[in-house]
């Protein structure tokens, strides 16, 4: 087997925000072949690894075909896989399985040979990148020109399956719209539900919420102000659509990433013409803020996540800044969307970042694709880890009658660890909440002796199932006092 990682690669990088200093880069590391291979989707495993989810022309049965890499804590490759038929699978999004294996969605070519259209694609990999199935889905009966394509999975709290993307008949002049799927365990499909107007509508991202519903984020030209509009979509358990919201102005705008946040409203992340665009919205989809992000360029935002200070980190790419044509960017802000800091990684020609994760020792893990010397061939997959930032540190929480430290690892991948210390002995409640304030767990209820207490949590709700990643606030009461702190729980 080829060793993939460029050890001697070196990104350029430019810090080039001036509100507070953006962390120092750990490492950069590049993976691919002689083809075309790119990096989507990163996570941190429970070892401290990293796994990555892309798709590659350079290895497989096909021309283009499912590429995952898992790394150790400093990048170094340990094995890689590809996954696919004998034409092209394009994967867009992947996430970790409770059972520690993948799966990845995208579109599929190799399965509608007859009628040479796309099919939505999704993906079963073991612990080790080797598949355990595939599935291919298709919105009723194909005909010539048909498509289906999806951009985001996520493992709902049943261990099934939800994925969003579009689909389209070109064939019987139809326009796309947003085609949200749910499947079993096995990757069954259960139902499927489409939503838009009478022109293109698209739908990029998509989370289960706390209430057992679903959030997507994506594009539509059938409502809203412009010729595109960040189009929000809220659905019930079943896909049925509870609301829908439109942003934007009087041109092209589109979301890319959602995720709701600890207040139980959302943050959208995607492009307001050549802007980056960030939308902080309520739990009804009102908007509280949205700002743009960038400079004289084009910038454009991929991917976005609420951090544990209660900030965001936000990846993507920027053509206003960096060493070459378009450079990775990573931006920073705080919780009303102020950016705090950012920071661009690239060489000479274009590098994009489309997906970001902070990581259990509160840096940044990054992926995407660069085509900067030395590349293998004509892109290869990007991967860039960040130090921790210096600043946003917690501190202990002291009530008078007892005190709180934070929470070690926080993020964390399987486990963290809450120190208190009681000053007398009392009544002790620890609980787990969700973003809307609902106990989620308990962790303690009873009576504790004065002096020093630790308590854990490994991301569990009360029936032993395992929770969607996120944000939760641990709340603790003793005596007649109470204190919280927020856990990044990042699976």
């Amino acid at each position: 087997m080829k060793y993939l990682s460029k050890l001697t690669f070196v990104f350029v990088f430019g810090i080039v925000g001036l509100f507070a200093q953006a962390p120092d880069t750990a490492w950069t590391r590049t993976y691919g072949g002689s083809g075309e291979d790119i990096g989507k989707w990163v996570h941190e495993t429970s070892d401290g690894g990293y796994i990555i989810v892309g798709w590659t022309n350079s290895y497989g049965a096909g021309a283009a075909d499912a590429y995952l890499v898992r790394t150790d804590s400093s990048g170094n490759e340990v094995w890689h896989s590809a996954i696919g038929g004998s034409q092209d699978e394009w994967i867009e999004s992947a996430c970790e399985t409770s059972d520690g294996g993948y799966v990845l969605t995208g579109t599929a070519y190799s399965y509608d040979l007859y009628w040479q259209s796309n099919d939505v694609y999704l993906a079963k990999a073991d612990a080790n990148g080797n598949e355990i199935w595939h599935k291919y889905f298709r919105w009723g009966t194909d005909s010539t020109g048909a498509q289906e394509w999806a951009y985001s999975v996520q493992q709902t709290t049943d261990d099934g399956y939800i994925i969003v993307g579009f689909m389209n008949n070109y064939a019987q002049d139809t326009l796309t719209e947003v085609y949200l799927i749910k499947t079993d365990d096995s990757g069954n499909k259960e139902w499927s539900k489409t939503f838009g107007g009478p022109s293109d509508d698209c739908g990029n991202s998509v989370k289960q919420t706390s209430d057992g519903g679903y959030i997507i984020a994506g594009s539509t030209e059938s409502f809203g102000a412009g010729a595109s509009d960040v189009y929000l979509v809220k659905t019930d358990a079943n896909g049925n659509e509870v609301w829908s919201k439109t942003f934007g102005g009087s041109s092209y705008d589109e979301g890319y990433s959602v995720q709701q946040t600890t207040d139980g409203g959302y943050i959208i992340a995607g492009r307001k013409v050549f802007d980056a665009y960030l939308i902080k919205t309520d739990a009804s989809g009102n908007e509280v803020w949205s700002k743009t992000l960038g400079g004289t360029d084009v910038e454009v935002a991929y991917s976005v996540q609420e951090t544990s200070d209660g900030g965001y980190i936000i990846t993507g790419f920027t053509g206003s800044y960096g060493a070459g044509v378009d450079d990775v960017y990573l931006i920073k802000t705080d919780a009303n969307g102020s950016e705090v800091w950012s920071k661009t990684f690239g060489g000479s020609n274009d590098d994009i970042g489309y997906s970001v994760q902070q990581a259990s020792d509160s840096g940044y893990i990054i992926v995407g694709e660069t085509h900067s010397p030395p590349v293998s061939g004509y892109s290869d997959v990007c991967l860039i880890k960040t130090k921790p930032e210096e600043s946003g540190i917690e501190e202990e929480i002291n009530t008078g009658l007892f005190s709180l430290s934070p929470a070690d690892p926080n993020p964390f991948i399987t486990k963290t660890t809450i120190r208190y210390e009681l000053v007398n002995e009392t009544n002790v409640n620890v609980s787990i909440c969700n973003m809307l304030g609902q106990k989620v767990k308990d962790l303690y209820s009873g009576k504790e002796s004065s002096g020093i207490h630790f308590v854990s949590w490994d991301g569990r709700g009360d029936s032993g199932e395992k929770l969607p990643a996120g944000t939760y606030i641990l709340k603790i009461k003793a005596g007649d006092e109470e204190a919280s702190l927020k856990l990044t729980f990042i699976r």
